[in-house]
Parts: C-alpha cells; structure tokens; sequence
C-alpha cells in the first residue's frame, strides 16, 4: 500500500507541473524525455513512458534524480519524493534543456 502511496505522490506532482507550465517548457520537458521538442506528425514511437525507480532497490538504484532516457522516451522519477524535491529536480532538469521554468526565483 505505501508504494502505491508513492506512485500516487509522484504522479500527482508531475501533473501538477504539466497544467503549470507553459508551452516553452512543455517544448523542454519533451526534449529532455523524448530527444525531441515537439511532437511528431505520427507520434511517439515508441510512446513516452513514466517508470518509477526506488532508490536502493531497483536495478539503477545510485540514481536517485528524475532521468530520461531519449531512445525509449522514457522518464524516470524516484519514488519517495516531496513535492519540494520534485520541484526542484524538475526546475534543474528544464533548466540544463533550455527551459525557463522557475528561471528567476
């Protein structure tokens, strides 16, 4: 129950980020999961995918950061964070892509 708990939190801070942004950063979010910053005309294929990682668990367990891995669009989150945390890996993940998001904090 407290994973699911956990996926729970975590997909709720990332949906509270995608209504929160706007359309440059949703372009950096893309780019950093997919490679791309735009959607192609067919789609994604194959399709953007989120998986969860628990750090000291799973097999990648030394990556406790929010990563993307560009061939399979897939982005990765660590189980376990505060919406703070959450935050603040997101902000430094759109930043390294050219994103604007919380740029002038």
């Amino acid at each position: 129950m407290q994973l699911l708990l956990q996926h729970i939190s975590v997909l709720s801070f990332l949906l509270l980020l995608l209504f929160s942004i706007d359309e440059g950063n949703i372009s950096s979010l893309l780019k950093f999961i997919t490679g791309m910053d735009d959607i192609p005309p067919l789609g994604f294929n194959p399709s953007i995918t989120i998986s969860f990682n628990r750090p000291g668990i799973d097999t990648h367990s030394h990556r406790e950061q929010i990563f993307a891995n560009t061939c399979g669009n897939t982005l990765t989150i660590p189980l376990g964070l505060t919406s703070t945390d959450f935050v603040s890996m997101m902000r430094f993940v759109l930043f390294q892509v050219g994103g604007l998001f919380f740029n002038s904090e």
